[in-house]
């Protein structure tokens, strides 16, 4: 069989799609592992905001989407790229999901599985980067940051902050307020209410 243009890629989609029918995979636990493919881009803004509010859902989406972080954590050599984006979901957990993100991290089952990344070590073959390190740097960073309760919460406090500062998405209820423009171009004035 031959495949047209891009037909591998879209074989390889009509795979994994058959394959989460078949196995009747949730939607958070989808849309974790999206957020956490072995693409060459990390996860979206978009992603990481949703995963993080689907954590309040109740406690049956919160273990979905921590039982496939989990599993991230064990992705290895040539998948590093899932461990990887599953450290970035958790640091965003940590600084801006709810608060019973953090134990989990903190004293849960992850903290030893973090630790374990402290050694990790893998070079890509195709650029002969230490991939590794970016790994092994942010299993620190997270570790270190849920390990201390004062600067984990003025980091929180900043998030917050500046979540309101970035930008507007759909969601956020926000009017606009009335402002008045006045616009002069030569001799020629225009006011705009």
């Amino acid at each position: 069989m031959q495949f047209v243009g891009g037909g591998a890629k879209n074989m390889k989609k009509l795979y994994k799609s058959l394959k989460k029918s078949a196995l009747e995979e949730s939607a958070w636990c989808t849309k974790t592992k999206e957020a956490t493919s072995n693409e060459a881009w990390g996860p979206t803004g978009t992603q990481l905001v949703e995963l993080a509010r689907a954590t309040t859902f109740g406690p049956e989406v919160f273990n979905e989407i921590y039982n496939v972080l989990y599993a991230r954590l064990d992705e290895r050599t040539d998948k590093w790229r899932k461990c990887h984006k599953a450290l970035i979901v958790i640091e965003f957990f940590l600084l801006r999901g709810d608060e019973h993100c953090i134990n989990p991290i903190r004293i849960g089952r992850f903290e030893p599985k973090l630790r374990e990344l402290f050694h990790f070590s893998y070079q890509d073959p195709a650029t002969g980067r230490d991939a590794g390190a970016t790994i092994r740097q942010k299993a620190k960073d997270i570790v270190e940051l849920a390990g201390d309760v004062e600067i984990l919460m003025e980091k929180r406090e900043v998030a917050m902050r500046t979540r309101n500062c970035v930008g507007i998405s759909s969601d956020d209820n926000i009017t606009p307020n009335k402002v008045e423009e006045n616009y002069t171009a030569g001799r020629n004035s225009v006011s705009r209410k």
